[in-house]
């Protein structure tokens, strides 16, 4: 049995793929096998056998190209909303803009997967999946509501409700049979107003009291919902009617008589609706702040690259001595900083497809915590409970690093005064009958516990702490749990946190363990200082300060250098002068012509030249779509002058 999500399924998962590409088709499947989704798909490229596949064979989840020759992606959207409204819609495109795929996902599109990271495909048909299983429980929770309703109409009809008398001058209470059955009560034990009150939820007990005394006061009839707790302790729901009868002469109340019906069943089934509707505003508001946080990191390296290049020239050619060295020094500091909250800003966004490897995670917590010892308060003692010999998991170890380093400050700050910060790790096995968390897919997990004795948290602040830039501390700590919950995510795991005031706080991280050994570190590259080159290098970027510092690196390390604003361009100067070109700098994510398609068309000019890949995405995600082609490397920005030398004389060596 396959667990996708929430949907769980005995049979293959049903495909309609809109496709005219049989590679690309082949490339979806190896993506959904390797992401554990067992799926019979079926390829079609006209209108005609969309639409008949459609109705006929009620695929499950749509994956669509949005360039099919003849059929476009936004005409077989609207066509899925109107033979299936509820069906899951996901375009796998390679040629999908941003601005695009947000009108498309604006329109009833489910997701959008770029083809150079079919990686993320599984998980993008599981989130569908589960959002149409949420949709399906709130008309569910919707129909049981009507359903509801129509059984009052039909109890109102067949007089099934409970009915009650009070004389309130004496406080002799009647109910009917139905009545005491409606609050759990024996039909033999008698009823007086007092003990109507004790079998009130006491949460609802004085407002109900209240209620029924000014409806008595006033002259009004009344309409109330309250709960009534049964001599076995269950709850249930009551919804009570009443109005009272006076004395003609005096005025005077006599008696008050009404009706009183089981409404439990309709306020779960409310309550269920909103649980429903919060975790899928939840969802989108979270997806939102995620995709304008990526895009702003992405876009933010760009800048980086020119300060950090810039400086990291200036610093080589001043002297040490020289008045300006410290402050070009701070300088660059300054910008690393940014770099790395550029990181944790495309951890938070989803896009960290890391640099994995199989890490020891008690071997990785006892080095960081190693680390912070001199940064954790006054008065707090680090208590260590390390398991041995646990399964590794794949993840960055940067980024894992981050994780544990984030979780332990806090703790630590929680505290006032004196206490206590414990560290564990351990291995969680969980079965059908058993899971590890709820959240997660059956499987063995390996977790990460971090438990505070410091002040707690209130409901309010606890829903709150995974929000962006909100904190309880200073300015500018704001994004650490965000971008936290964000890393734990882009390594298919999950955060739990629970918290008492005054009782401390508890983060559990699970992660998904593998067999294999850990990674052992690699040794350092070998310096690039003072190396020189020779010739002509082509620096493709879309971003003029880019190409500036780019072009000063390359020239002082003794190159020519030409520039290109796009891939277009480029691939006209590369045509210009093909044979003098000794290497090219390309950008990945550029107008006109991406990095991708670029390097295809300079291929297609000189196949063996080298080309040296930027981004500001991680190597692993960029070069996805450059694997098995000859890409000669890749450089991340930031990058500094020696960076760059390092990555040039590999590369022309």
């Amino acid at each position: 049995m396959r667990n996708l999500g929430a949907t769980t399924m005995t049979d293959p998962l049903r495909i309609l793929l809109l496709e005219d590409s049989p590679t690309d088709e082949e490339l979806v499947g190896r993506a959904l096998a390797r992401g554990g989704i067992e799926a019979t798909m079926q390829r079609v490229q006209t209108e005609a056998d969309f639409r008949a596949v459609l109705t006929g064979t009620s695929p499950q989840v749509v994956l669509a190209d949005y360039n099919v020759p003849g059929f476009r992606g936004d005409t077989a959207l609207q066509i899925a909303r109107a033979v299936a409204p509820e069906l899951p819609v996901i375009f796998v495109s390679g040629t999908i803009g941003e601005e695009l795929a947000v009108e498309l996902v604006k329109n009833g599109a489910t997701d959008y997967v770029l083809k150079d990271r079919l990686e993320r495909l599984p998980f993008a048909i599981r989130r569908a999946l589960d959002e149409a299983e949420q949709r399906a429980a709130r008309r569910r929770a919707e129909q049981a509501e009507r359903r509801g309703a129509e059984t009052l109409t039909v109890a109102l009809e067949a007089s099934q409700m409970g009915t009650w008398d009070w004389n309130v001058s004496t406080g002799e209470l009647e109910w009917s049979d139905r009545c005491k059955a409606l609050f759990g009560i024996p039909v033999d034990e008698p009823m007086n107003y007092g003990r109507f009150l004790r079998a009130v939820h006491l949460d609802d007990r004085s407002r109900t009291d209240a209620a029924i005394i000014h409806s008595l006061a006033e002259k009004l009839p009344h309409d109330l919902e309250y709960r009534a707790v049964w001599p076995d302790g269950t709850v249930h729901w009551i919804a009570a009617k009443g109005r009272a009868f006076y004395d003609e002469s005096s005025g005077r109340p006599v008696r008050m008589a009404g009706t009183a019906m089981d409404i439990t069943a309709r306020k779960l089934a409310e309550e269920q609706r909103k649980l429903a509707e919060g975790k899928m505003q939840e969802t989108q508001r979270l997806e939102s702040i995620g995709v304008l946080a990526g895009g702003v990191a992405h876009d933010f390296n760009n800048l980086l690259t020119g300060v950090i290049g810039n400086t990291s020239l200036a610093l080589n050619d001043l002297p040490k001595s020289s008045p300006l060295y410290p402050c070009l020094e701070q300088i660059e500091e300054a910008a690393q900083r940014a770099a790395e909250l550029c990181r944790q800003m495309l951890a938070y966004a989803g896009k960290g497809q890391f640099v994995v490897q199989n890490v020891e995670l008690s071997g990785l917590v006892r080095e960081t915590t190693q680390l912070l010892e001199s940064s954790i308060a006054k008065g707090v003692i680090l208590q260590m409970d390390l398991a041995t010999d646990l399964p590794a998991v794949r993840a960055d170890i940067t980024q894992l690093r981050q994780v544990v380093m984030n979780l332990v400050l806090n703790a630590s700050e929680a505290i006032i005064g004196g206490g206590t910060v414990r560290v564990a790790t351990g291995l969680r096995l969980a079965d059908s009958a058993e899971p590890a968390v709820p959240d997660l897919p059956v499987g063995d997990y390996v977790f990460l516990e971090v438990l505070d004795t410091g002040r707690g948290m209130t409901p309010e602040t606890l829903a709150k702490i995974f929000d962006p830039f909100f904190t309880t501390k200073f300015t500018g700590r704001g994004l650490g749990l965000a971008a936290v919950q964000g890393i734990i995510r882009g390594h298919h795991g999950c955060l739990n946190v629970s918290s008492t005031p005054d009782h401390g706080t508890t983060f559990q991280v699970f992660l998904p363990c593998v067999g294999a050994r850990p990674h052992r570190p690699r040794t350092a590259p070998t310096d690039a200082a003072g190396w020189r080159g020779s010739g002509t290098v082509l620096v493709v970027d879309d971003e003029a300060v880019m190409r500036v510092v780019a072009g000063r690196m390359l020239e002082k390390m003794g190159f020519r250098v030409v520039f290109a604003e796009d891939g277009l361009q480029a691939v006209e100067r590369f045509r210009a002068e093909c044979d003098s070109i000794r290497a090219v700098l390309l950008d990945l994510t550029m107008p006109h012509l991406d990095g991708a398609g670029t390097f295809r068309e300079l291929r297609q000019l000189r196949p063996e030249v080298p080309v040296l890949l930027m981004s500001g995405y991680n190597e692993q995600e960029a070069i996805r779509g450059f694997l098995g082609l000859g890409l000669a490397g890749f450089l991340q920005k930031p990058f500094t002058a020696a960076d760059l030398g390092a990555r040039m004389k590999e590369i022309l060596r």
